[in-house]
């Protein structure tokens, strides 16, 4: 599709067409590819993902063949959505490949990997279409060679596939979780939670629709931006061999961007990623209708980084809501909600809006739409907005811990008794009664206005913790197991079972306790190893990140704490090889320290 940024505008010079319909046909083809997502990613179940990709490549390839031999407006539309056709079994069905054979720490850093080598292809296509037509070739005979090297890929798959028994199809019906093997991470119980969870295997539908709603206003710049590039060039006065270019040099950005990104999220988290790439699409936007046609040249390989990057970003996160034998259809599913508005309208009414007020008016709508984005994470990252020297301060409101992913310490409490009697007794678990009847815990509130400490997520956050039943979030404990080690709900059937119903943990064989440790902690489990994993979720409260609640509530500003001397003083329960609670061993001490100091530092 991305063959469209470049073929459009020629279209639009030989054929005069305007700002509308070239958005409408770009339109058409998203369409086609957004409705039929969906069924693909079904479909996928049966097929097997490989198979449908290389007739998804053969029926692109038809499409563009259509175009190449088409002379009038109705048959491009018609061709270019069988392109689209050929278009909707790309995008689900590989991210689901790559999320199915990839541990989930570097899920990431391969839909990065994975996103930019799609733009490689994207961009090795749209580069000899570019350069074929600049050097006099005639568009429609260039167009026609592409895509019949799409057909022949297509088919010559389709060849190696035959009889193959490689594909990824869901052959786990009817077997139990704990018999697969493979790459494929082992799946926590999943509570029935109704028709998503059950027929979609979607595990958190409210964080899922939030995540497709952001995608959505993404979906919907990248695909404007693209789209109307080269026009935005042409507009500034440059030549239409300078506006393809242009298209090409944002896709090289693109390409870039994708792979930077994923390992910028696996590095820093998916949020703080994602907001300062929207802050520099904002200013990138901005600039774009600043410069000249020249100068924005040299700028492009850096706005095509933070418009495209993000989309890793976003893609690599869907894997965390999703089961793994319904990868392919998660994916689907937000591809589609995503894009068969943002990707299908957005052109028609950018390109409306074009021709009735203009190319800037249009950019600065785009910008819009990424302050859209921005302003509904900023009051759930806590970060500071600068966007041409204003600067605005929101605080986070959002909870470390997912409460709908809390079991709480009772359930740990099934197996490690003693450390959680241990836990009772410190004031981790005493803050559940004691911290709201304090005198300068209500102070605080009253100036952060505040009525009920325990209602309050600025509070639950770090005081207590706080599980999620029937769509009301209470708190249900003070700081308990899962603060330190992590919402339980995927990890903890997981962590509990030592190879079969009647086995018991001393009885475990070696090698099942090696990928039952490695399962749970793909799953989401901070194990007592990781210790600076622990140490890092210690420092997450005690330096009290929240900037309002120190400047206007009047709260510390951290704890002076020492965590060696912490963590083998009240909250110590090393119990579960021993029943004496005795102090950790020297060398682990000195990891708690080393752990402590590299914290400080940061």
């Amino acid at each position: 599709m991305a063959l469209h940024y470049v073929l459009l505008p020629i279209l639009a010079q030989l054929f005069g067409l305007n700002y509308t319909q070239v958005g409408f046909l770009r339109a058409v083809g998203q369409t086609a590819m957004s409705v039929l997502e969906m069924p693909a990613g079904v479909l996928a179940e049966r097929l097997g993902e490989r198979r449908l990709m290389a007739f998804g490549l053969v029926f692109a390839g038809l499409g563009y063949l259509g175009v190449g031999f088409s002379s009038s407006f109705v048959f491009f539309a018609f061709f270019l959505i069988v392109a689209g056709i050929g278009a909707a079994f790309q995008h689900s069905l590989s991210s689901a490949i790559i999320v199915k054979n990839t541990h989930a720490s570097a899920r990431r850093q391969a839909m990065g990997a994975y996103n930019s080598a799609g733009d490689a292809g994207k961009l090795l296509f749209t580069a000899l279409f570019s350069l074929a037509v600049g050097a006099g070739v005639a568009w429609d005979k260039t167009l026609i060679v592409l895509a019949l090297i799409s057909i022949l890929f297509g088919l010559l798959t389709i060849r190696l596939l035959a009889g193959s028994e490689a594909d990824s199809r869901d052959t786990t019906k009817g077997e139990k979780v704990s018999d697969k093997v493979g790459l494929e991470e082992i799946e926590p119980k999943t509570p029935n939670t109704g028709y998503l969870t059950e027929q979609w295997g979607i595990k958190r539908p409210r964080k899922f629709a939030l995540l497709g709603i952001v995608v959505f206003f993404d979906s919907l710049v990248q695909s404007v931006f693209l789209t109307f590039l080269a026009f935005i060039m042409i507009d500034k006065g440059g030549s239409e061999g300078l506006a393809s270019m242009s298209v090409v040099i944002a896709l090289v950005g693109g390409m870039i961007g994708k792979y930077v990104c994923g390992v910028a999220a696996a590095r820093f988290g998916d949020r703080y990623t994602f907001f300062v790439l929207q802050s520099l699409t904002v200013l990138g936007l901005i600039l774009m209708i600043w410069l000249s046609a020249n100068t924005l040249l040299f700028l492009l390989p850096l706005i095509g980084l933070v418009v495209q990057g993000t989309s890793t970003v976003t893609y690599g996160s869907v894997a965390d809501f999703v089961t793994t034998n319904r990868q392919s259809r998660g994916y689907s599913l937000i591809y589609t909600a995503s894009s068969i508005i943002s990707s299908v309208a957005g052109p028609v009414l950018i390109g409306f809006v074009a021709d009735a007020h203009g190319l800037e008016t249009s950019i600065w709508i785009m910008a819009a739409f990424n302050l859209i984005k921005r302003i509904g994470l900023i009051k759930r990252i806590g970060a500071v907005l600068c966007l041409l020297g204003i600067c605005v301060t929101a605080q986070a409101s959002d909870y470390r811990l997912d409460p709908a992913r809390v079991k709480g310490p009772d359930a740990c409490g099934e197996c490690h008794e003693n450390s959680v009697s241990a836990w009772k007794l410190s004031h981790h678990a005493t803050t559940f009664k004691d911290m709201p009847r304090s005198d300068g815990a209500r102070e605080i509130a009253d100036k952060m206005g505040i009525k009920r400490i325990k209602s309050e997520s600025d509070c639950l956050t770090c005081h207590f913790t706080a599980s999620e039943n029937e769509g009301s979030t209470k708190p249900i404990a003070g700081i308990s197991c899962e603060s330190c080690h992590g919402a339980g709900a995927d990890w903890i059937d997981i962590h509990s079972d030592f190879g079969g119903k009647d086995v018991k943990a001393e009885d475990e064989d070696p090698a099942h306790k090696l990928k039952r440790y490695a399962d749970s902690e793909a799953a989401g489990m901070i194990r007592p190893s990781n210790i600076y994993k622990l140490a890092e979720n210690c420092f997450g409260c005690h330096t009290v990140p929240n900037e309002e609640l120190v400047n206007k509530g009047g709260h510390v500003a951290g704890s002076k704490f020492e965590l060696v001397r912490w963590t083998q003083g009240e909250v110590r329960h090393n119990i579960w090889y021993s029943d004496d609670n005795t102090e950790a061993s020297l060398e682990r001490r000195r990891m708690w320290l080393v752990s402590y100091l590299i914290l400080s530092m940061r």
